[in-house]
């Protein structure tokens, strides 16, 4: 028997557990989804990897460590809801072997969700409806507060796990998401893999709510939406990176804070108010002259910007105040809304960095020097006697989520009511 979480809005349930669940169910309506998790530290990805695993019987569970499994895949797949890939080399090819594997007369079937520790970067040859999260601190910590609270055992389905695909009809609102109507509409995403995510997505959120309120299987199922604005808000959640994108949202977020750091530790304010200043430090900074110092900042201090309780974030922010930089202040990077320019000198800066997307040493490692190595972060001056800063290419600190413009549930009924 399944045992799918049938709690549908928990304010307490990370995101990364609610996007699993419905990928999970979604595979119960015959869309077979993809999830990669990147960034998640080893102990909580095990434990999630665990809980998602205790959501469906033993024997519909499959595990990749390499080839020998893959070539496995064709004769087991029809028994299997939930596929393991513990290594990103083998992400690909299991896709292939569970895709390959469904009926080829377009029969409707249930699909087995893929959990996956990342993917090649090759997103080209990804055949699967995939979605990337990269787990940040605010995730991070979230997951560890939810294990802590003791939520380890899904809530049981409703009802047995059915032998076909379930059906799912569609809220008249939410039709020009399953059809090629309004599809240039600037609203819903462009590319055929994110449209399939959004449809995985909002299958899996309907056979939760569905299991839920004790629908059983043979019973016909309506997308409502209620379930498209819980896909939607956790759409717009900072650790979905769609797969296709070069867009790093985190490491564009260190740049740019560091940046902030540098600009003021390097800059023109010699006074004793500005925290950072050393007459005697980094001399090559100063000096309009010299060539760019190698580093420009210090691997304890990035980490140190990432740690929102670090003081040197608290220093950084209160001197910002002080002198009223919010041009700078804004550019450190936010989870959910910039604080306001009007009040955000009243609030404490501890109140302001606990805002702030956070980010761990391992992350240092492998979004910032990552980047470093591969000859992607660059360092320039904005002026002839300005402190040497970093630069990324735009196509990684510009990239427009294919999600953002999702309509609301208010804007779909306002857009609609001209038909009635």
């Amino acid at each position: 028997m399944t045992r799918l979480s049938t709690t549908h809005i928990m304010s307490t349930k990370p995101a990364s557990v609610v996007m699993g669940e419905m990928a999970i169910a979604a595979g119960y309506g015959g869309v077979g989804m993809t999830m990669c998790f990147a960034d998640y530290p080893a102990p909580l990805l095990c434990e999630l990897w665990k809980y998602f695993a205790r959501s469906v019987d033993p024997s519909e569970v499959y595990h990749v460590r390499g080839q020998a499994e893959i070539r496995k895949i064709p004769d087991r797949v029809a028994g299997l809801r939930l596929v393991f890939v513990h290594s990103p080399s083998h992400h690909n090819a299991t896709g292939w072997a569970v895709e390959m594997a469904m009926p080829v007369d377009g029969t409707p079937c249930p699909r087995p969700a893929i959990l996956s520790r990342g993917t090649t970067g090759d997103v080209d040859e990804d055949p699967g409806v995939t979605l990337l999260l990269r787990c940040d601190t605010d995730e991070r910590d979230a997951i560890a507060r939810w294990l802590f609270a003791g939520n380890t055992l899904p809530a049981s389905f409703a009802s047995h796990a059915p032998s076909v695909a379930l059906a799912v009809a569609t809220d008249p609102l939410l039709s020009d998401v399953y059809s090629s109507r309004n599809s240039e509409a600037e609203c819903w995403p462009k590319r055929f893999r994110d449209r399939q995510v959004l449809r995985g997505l909002l299958t899996g959120a309907c056979l939760i709510r569905s299991a839920n309120v004790g629908v059983q299987a043979d019973q016909p199922l309506t997308l409502s939406l209620n379930d498209y604005e819980l896909v939607r808000t956790h759409l717009m959640s900072p650790i979905v990176s769609p797969i296709d994108g070069q867009f790093d949202e985190l490491a564009a977020t260190m740049v740019n804070r560091a940046n902030v750091y540098l600009g003021v530790k390097y800059g023109d304010d010699s006074s004793a108010q500005n925290p950072f200043y050393l007459p005697s430090d980094s001399p090559q900074q100063r000096r309009s002259d010299a060539s760019a110092p190698h580093p420009l900042i210090t691997r304890k201090e990035l980490a140190d910007l990432g740690n929102k309780q670090s003081g040197m974030v608290g220093r950084l922010i209160e001197y910002l105040q002080r002198t009223n930089e919010y041009d700078l202040f804004s550019r450190m990077g936010f989870v959910g809304p910039t604080p306001r320019q009007d009040n955000w000198r009243q609030e404490s800066g501890a109140s302001l960095a606990t805002s702030l997307q956070g980010w761990s040493i391992k992350q240092v490692r492998t979004h910032f020097e990552g980047l470093q190595k591969a000859g992607l972060i660059s360092a320039e001056r904005e002026r002839n006697n300005g402190p040497w800063l970093y630069a990324l290419p735009e196509e990684i600190t510009h990239h427009i989520n294919p999600f953002q413009n999702l309509p609301t549930v208010a804007e779909l009924r306002e857009n609609d009511s001209p038909r009635n």
